[in-house]
């Protein structure tokens, strides 16, 4: 996600921003109705727009039945340094 985060923005402050992103994964194993937020709203944008453009894809075979579930949550930190 690092490699493909737009750090240039004027908006962002040298900080930390966490952010919590839902989504959900989709039959074939893409990464599906991305939704981020945390402490910037212009980060939590950004982190969908990198999430939802990625060509990774999860091997479903490789999660058991117990847990696919509908929707995952997973924490981000993204540092903005160096203004």
């Amino acid at each position: 996600m690092r490699d493909n985060f737009d750090f240039t923005n004027q908006d962002y402050k040298e900080r930390v921003v966490n952010s919590n992103v839902r989504f959900s994964l989709s039959e074939n194993g893409k990464i599906t109705k991305i939704h981020a937020n945390g402490d910037c709203k212009n980060v939590s944008k950004e982190i969908e727009h990198v999430l939802s453009g990625l060509l990774y894809k999860v091997d479903i075979t490789q999660i058991k039945d117990n847990m696919i579930v509908s929707s995952y949550v997973m924490p981000v930190s993204i540092t903005i340094a160096n203004r």
